[in-house]
């Protein structure tokens, strides 16, 4: 089914980045460390990275901008795939957020826009949950298009472009596929249970996994959503919070109170291990063409580079920051300083 959506469009209002310097005093080369190739005569159990590593870690990370946010508090932050960079402000008293608008090529202020707490970068634009939609702000901030979803539904990145939607409406949870520009784009699926919905994600092959919560388990729904049909709910372990990401090429890893917990393949309830590569705490995203993973994890400035089939690869680490997010043009983005409103970014440095 699809909504047609009308164009909402915000007045922005010019924000200011304060100061803006080129901070690379290396000629961008970094912090780069390979996997450890062991002695010289270690012999081939202890050669270095695998032949699936090959070109991933980059040789450099080129220069580094800095601009500063001028908010009380600032924390998420990534870029679309042409490079403008969003950043999250403080909450605003009707629950929404505010996000600042920056240039990518030198961190110039370009407005700012309110939102919820999330945004998921598409080549152009950013798509979030807000006031009951599943909405597409372009890479400027302004409100385009949107899809009608349940109040409260949890809104997620899909595999490609677009995003999924995971919402309940009485005892029913309703899974929605957005694309890249707002509009609902497949059949809805819907489950009979009556429960919260947790995360969800959309598999390589186009299934959708949502992940619910009822009397304190996670449960996992399967969805066709070429058919608009969904599969037996079925458990996957106690937990009051869950994550759900895809994987490079097929399989979703879901994350149970912060525990990296099962890897499900689509349409079987068979709950697998995790991947070895993903610890506890961390998240990831797809770089290098999606040909392998940046592992992230709050409060650490490497990111380690996991190849698509698993091999660690190497960390790259970006100085002068305490944290670092990856946007969907391979740009890294670092937060410094007590409130995370002073951001480093290192344009394309992962794409």
């Amino acid at each position: 089914m699809r909504w047609a959506a009308g164009t909402i469009v915000f007045a922005l209002a010019c924000g200011t980045a304060g100061t803006i310097s080129n901070t690379s005093g290396d000629g961008g080369t970094g912090a780069i460390v390979p996997a450890d190739a062991g002695p010289a005569d270690a012999g081939p159990a202890d050669a270095g990275p695998p032949p699936d590593c090959a070109g991933l870690i980059p040789s450099k990370i080129g220069a580094a901008y800095t601009f500063d946010v001028h908010d009380t508090s600032c924390a998420a932050a990534t870029s679309d795939g042409t490079g403008m960079i969003v950043a999250r402000g403080s909450k605003n008293t009707d629950g929404t957020f505010t996000w600042y608008v920056f240039s990518g090529s030198n961190g110039a202020a370009a407005g700012n826009f309110k939102a919820g707490d999330a945004l998921y970068p598409q080549p152009t634009g950013y798509e979030g949950y807000s006031s009951s939609w599943d909405t597409y702000w372009d890479t400027y901030g302004v409100q385009r298009n949107f899809a009608i979803v349940e109040p409260g539904a949890i809104v997620d990145r899909a595999y490609g472009s677009g995003t999924i939607a995971v919402g309940a409406s009485g005892s029913t949870i309703v899974v929605h596929k957005v694309d890249a520009t707002g509009n609902e784009s497949t059949t809805r699926c819907t489950a009979a249970v009556a429960g919260t919905p947790l995360d969800g994600a959309e598999d390589a092959s186009g299934a959708v996994l949502a992940v619910v919560g009822v009397n304190g388990v996670a449960k996992g729904i399967w969805c066709d959503m070429t058919h608009g049909t969904a599969g037996a709910p079925f458990d996957i372990g106690p937990a009051t919070a869950a994550s759900a990401r895809a994987l490079i090429g097929g399989g979703i890893a879901v994350g149970l109170d912060g525990h990296w917990s099962a890897l499900l393949t689509p349409g079987d309830a068979t709950l697998h291990p995790a991947p070895a590569w993903l610890r506890d705490g961390a998240d990831f995203a797809f770089v290098r063409g999606a040909k392998a993973y940046a592992l992230i994890q709050s409060g650490h400035n490497a990111i380690d580079i996991v190849s698509a089939q698993g091999s660690a690869c190497g960390a790259v680490t970006f100085g002068g920051v305490n944290s670092v997010s990856v946007g969907a043009d391979g740009t890294v983005i670092g937060a410094s300083g007590s409130t995370g409103c002073t951001k480093v970014f290192w344009q394309g440095a992962l794409k």
